[in-house]
């Protein structure tokens, strides 16, 4: 349990997943049934204003959803419609996780760490939304930071994982962040969150063609 320490990145982590074999009980993030939203923006008083204009909403969510389609994860809807206690909200399936009631497959573990890749995908598109980059330090001391439930969430997770959330949310919001100031990368977040901005919502395999044909164009 020693052996993933803070320095780590979240491809070493998936090195060392390899010849993990104890799960540790710790923190679980609740279980959610297939298709329930794994994302949810329940927004509160956070890095967003108390009444997020439909454009910031839109960044939010285009974050969560590109870096989610990135990692593989099947994407149902995503939406800056409220719906119940969720002001925008993007629906996931979820896939197998780590539980600390058994041992966990490898497969599981590189699951979480998608997952929580995508989790931690809308508070850092929002950053470079708002400042014109993500900042590489995970900074929980920050309010903004701080009071996002799905940071909380993302912890949570990673508490799942041995090594443990100090080590492996900073490493992959690190992670997160360079992906975002890739070119092609944000090209596909801008596409998406103007198809949000004039649909409202768009299905899973609408955001995979916007973001394919975003990054393929300027690729060329």
């Amino acid at each position: 349990m020693e052996l993933l320490c803070v320095a780590l990145t979240g491809r070493e982590v998936e090195e060392w997943i390899d010849v993990v074999a104890v799960v540790t009980p710790r923190i679980v993030l609740p279980r959610l049934s297939p298709n329930k939203c794994l994302f949810g923006n329940f927004m509160d008083v956070m890095h967003i204003d108390c009444n997020p204009d439909d454009e910031r909403k839109a960044f939010y969510e285009a974050g969560h959803a590109v870096i989610a389609w990135l990692e593989g994860l099947e994407i149902e809807r995503v939406s800056i419609n409220s719906e119940g206690d969720a002001t925008s909200w993007i629906d996931v399936r979820e896939p197998a996780l780590p539980s600390p009631d058994r041992s966990a497959s490898r497969d599981e573990w590189l699951a979480a760490l998608s997952v929580i890749r995508g989790l931690i995908a809308g508070p850092a598109a929002m950053q470079h939304y708002s400042f014109g980059q993500t900042s590489a330090d995970f900074d929980l001391s920050n309010p903004r930071t701080n009071a996002d439930p799905l940071i909380w969430r993302a912890i949570d997770l990673a508490g799942q994982i041995p090594g443990g959330q100090s080590a492996i949310v900073p490493n992959l919001w690190r992670e997160v962040a360079a992906s975002l100031a890739k070119p092609e990368v944000w090209a596909a977040v801008e596409a998406v969150a103007q198809a949000l901005l004039r649909d409202r919502e768009l299905a899973g395999c609408e955001v995979a063609e916007i973001a394919q044909h975003a990054m393929r164009t300027l690729q060329v």
